[in-house]
């Protein structure tokens, strides 16, 4: 210290004569000393403390999360799940109740690229489920997609989407008939191209994309089957979208207009009727990216479709279509989504059915290895001035035992309200799993 204050006056007294020669020289130039001593003086740095560093915190990761398999560029997430069920009603009768306790399997890959530029991803999922004593019960479905974004250059990029769904729907469905000895499988094959460009405060998107809709012919009970080929189409589509704002704003507005026109292989369908038809589609709404708190869209969507035949009347639908993921906190997440669609149907003289969708999901990390899981859902279906409502309610635990393994086990209930009258019923199931994952 003895050091450092003599070092600081032998400054002190040079910035002194320093200034009184800079003086000296502007009065010989006939200007004035605009440099004060008290500025000189309070330039001269003083000792301190040391600040301490400062150290910034790391984004949370999922210490839990599967690392997956690196491929050269790609990066695999393999899994498989292994469960059983428990149904008291596995038929889904709005009679007799029959109990019964059935198998699981769940095989999936996930897949993701890891370039600088472009991307590429896609899943592919199949869902095996088979009953103990109902073995005409048991279900085989899956779902695949693939999505590649070509960066053309700094505001503008492309879109390449495929996917492909296989589903089953039983006799709790209208449009299935009481008398069939199994379910109905039905196909979806879809495909598109979109070119997107950001003019500064408007990005708008092109796309063009296709749909294939296949539907089985469903065996009767007592020999013969329901054919379904009249229901088969192609239905291609024309979408242009115009976001406002800039990217990086936290809220957006859109507007969005599609056209679907639908073409069955066959002319006249099982009434004779002409299933062909034209679709609109309108939405305006908002899209909104808030950081981790809130991302996603929602909108107001009008939907039209008109039919060939007379007979047919215009069918017209308006509702709320969302997806939203809101984490109040760093433990909570939770996941809105609402639906809308005009889906073709094969009773006579009635155009389609009018389908609104809402589900509501919570997680809540009770441990970081710990899960609490909470949902419920509600599907209506408007058929000739008929509504049909299916509810349902979920409550699991899923723990994760380490980045490689999960345990579960939910309860899920499931309540149908025919608009009818007849043909409720309710299913109550207990489903435990494990997810072996890499």
């Amino acid at each position: 210290m003895r050091l450092l204050r003599t070092m600081r006056g032998v400054c002190a007294v040079a910035l002194l004569v320093s200034s009184a020669n800079l003086a000296h020289v502007q009065q010989a130039l006939g200007q004035e000393a605009d440099v004060p001593v008290t500025t000189v003086m309070n330039s001269i740095p003083v000792a301190q403390d040391e600040p301490v560093p400062v150290v910034k915190k790391r984004a949370k990761t999922d210490s839990y999360a599967a690392i997956g398999v690196d491929a050269g560029g790609l990066r695999l997430f393999p899994s498989l799940e292994i469960g059983t069920v428990f149904s008291t009603n596995a038929a889904k009768s709005a009679g007799t109740k029959k109990a019964d306790i059935g198998l699981n399997l769940k095989p999936s890959l996930r897949f993701e690229s890891d370039w600088s530029r472009h991307s590429w991803t896609g899943s592919a999922t199949a869902d095996w489920q088979r009953f103990k004593n109902e073995d005409d019960l048991s279900t085989l479905t899956g779902a695949a997609e693939t999505a590649f974004r070509l960066d053309i250059r700094h505001t503008t990029h492309a879109d390449f989407k495929t996917s492909f769904t296989a589903n089953q729907t039983g006799v709790e469905n209208s449009q299935v008939p009481k008398t069939a000895a199994s379910a109905r499988r039905d196909y979806n094959f879809a495909t598109s191209a979109a070119l997107t460009h950001d003019f500064g405060g408007l990005e708008t998107t092109a796309k063009l994309g296709l749909v294939r809709g296949i539907y089985d012919d469903v065996a009767l009970v007592g020999g013969g089957t329901e054919s379904n080929t009249d229901r088969n189409y192609f239905e291609p589509t024309l979408s242009l979208r115009g976001v406002l704002g800039y990217s990086n704003a936290p809220l957006r507005p859109f507007v969005e207009a599609s056209y679907t026109p639908r073409f069955h292989d066959q002319t006249l369908d099982r009434n004779l009727q002409k299933r062909d038809s034209r679709g609109l589609a309108l939405s305006a709404g908002v899209t909104f990216d808030d950081g981790p708190i809130w991302t996603g869209e929602m909108a107001l969507t009008y939907l039209r479709r008109s039919y060939s035949d007379a007979a047919l009347d215009t069918a017209n639908a308006v509702g709320l279509t969302a997806n939203v993921s809101w984490r109040p906190t760093t433990l909570t997440t939770i996941l809105a989504t609402t639906g809308l669609s005009l889906d073709d149907v094969a009773t006579q003289n009635v155009s389609a059915s009018k389908n609104w969708t809402s589900t509501l999901d919570l997680t809540q990390s009770l441990r970081e290895n710990v899960d609490l899981l909470v949902g419920t859902s509600v599907a209506l279906q408007n058929i000739s001035n008929t509504t049909d409502r299916t509810t349902t309610a979920k409550l699991g635990l899923d723990w994760k035992v380490n980045p490689n393994m999960t345990a579960g086990i939910t309860y899920q209930g499931t309540w149908f309200t025919a608009g009818s009258g007849t043909g409720n019923y309710d299913e109550q199931r207990l489903m435990s799993s494990i997810i072996l994952k890499q």
